[in-house]
């Protein structure tokens, strides 16, 4: 699927669909320029990742190209701008219906594969309606709030706020608590406070992953995701006012759901960290086994000499097959008791007829 139009300021418009039919049951949104770092570490073990990639691309390289996603939408804007235009495009539906989870990640974000399937794996199995992974404890590795650097000692914490840099989100809480959100928000200042306020502060639904940690540094690109105008001409710090002023999010509104500190500070409870860790095991999400549904929207390369070890099986099968049958036929016809010969004006007879022959 393929839809364009014309921006005067950037590339045409598109959007292409190639498809989802590996089963993975989550979804990371990238939002990423041409200096974007997916390529490198959320994809440096792509074969045995528990995520589809779906990416919104603002760049300006019109031979842009993305291996493993499942979608490609090329349009300049602000990330939340972009997300807002997505979700009313002709392939939301399937988003919607194919994926239970879904990150939505800034293009300088650094995580490995492994750090993506953890932070999925932990948000699902703890039922959190948002979340995000922890932020590394690195002098290159940098975030505003102090609430969202990893703890080692953890697997979760349950917190009151979510950074809006690599936010996760259950498919319900995206659909019906976020995506409404969206007309007024551009690099999305202030809009992380709006959300957990929508969910009325769980104790147990909001959390930051210290299983794993991203990578955030600290000297970000001017000409990148942050470096844009708000469609309405606002300024970070008027976007921020907007969603405080419109939506009473202040120490009144926190005080009445019982929060008696700043939302950015609190933590509710933690998940200690299992010993040992976390050893994750997926299961073959996009098998390279031959099957057409599967190999063709995963662009699995089908060699012909895979199928060698499944005719040798198949020939097996067969083989025990017929030795089954030879037996049954003996037991059913017993032709023991009287002895194949050769009668006079006949040939050999089949063993059957002989023995109708010669039966009185």
């Amino acid at each position: 699927m393929e839809l364009s139009s014309v921006d005067k300021n950037s590339l045409p418009i598109s959007l292409e669909w190639f498809g989802n039919n590996c089963s993975r049951p989550y979804l990371v949104i990238g939002v990423v320029g041409d200096d974007s770092q997916h390529p490198h570490t959320w994809l440096d073990n792509a074969p045995h990742r528990s995520f589809d990639l779906l990416l919104m691309y603002y760049g300006q390289d019109p031979d842009f190209q993305c291996e493993h996603c499942v979608a490609v939408y090329r349009r300049s804007g602000a990330k939340w701008q972009l997300l807002r235009k997505l979700s009313e495009s002709p392939v939301w539906p399937r988003v919607r219906q194919a994926y239970k989870f879904v990150m939505i990640p800034d293009d300088d974000v650094l995580m490995s594969t492994h750090v993506i399937n953890l932070a999925f794996h932990v948000a699902h199995r703890f039922s959190l309606s948002m979340a995000q992974p922890s932020v590394c404890r690195h002098k290159d590795s940098y975030s505003y709030w102090h609430n969202v650097y990893q703890n080692t000692s953890n697997a979760l914490r349950y917190t009151a706020f979510v950074e809006n840099m690599a936010p996760m989100f259950s498919m319900d809480t995206l659909e019906r608590h976020v995506l409404p959100t969206l007309e007024n928000a551009s690099i999305g200042w202030g809009i992380d406070f709006l959300w957990p306020l929508l969910l009325e502060y769980p104790r147990r639904g909001i959390g930051i992953v210290d299983a794993v940690c991203m990578s955030h540094p600290a000297n970000q690109s001017s000409s990148g995701l942050y470096n844009v105008t708000h469609e309405k001409g606002w300024t970070a710090g008027e976007e921020y006012s907007f969603f405080r002023d419109n939506w009473n999010i202040n120490q009144t509104t926190w005080d009445s759901f019982g929060l008696k500190e700043y939302p950015t500070s609190i933590v509710f409870h933690a998940e200690p960290l299992p010993e040992g860790g976390y050893e994750l095991k997926l299961p073959a999400f996009c098998p390279k086994t031959f099957s057409l549904p599967a190999v063709i929207p995963c662009r699995t390369v089908f060699r012909i000499w895979s199928l060698v070890p499944w005719t040798m099986l198949g020939a097996l099968l067969l083989y025990v097959v017929v030795l089954r049958m030879k037996s049954w036929k003996a037991r059913r016809w017993p032709l023991t008791a009287t002895p194949r010969r050769k009668l006079s004006g006949h040939r050999s007879l089949p063993t059957k007829e002989v023995y109708l022959q010669l039966s009185p």
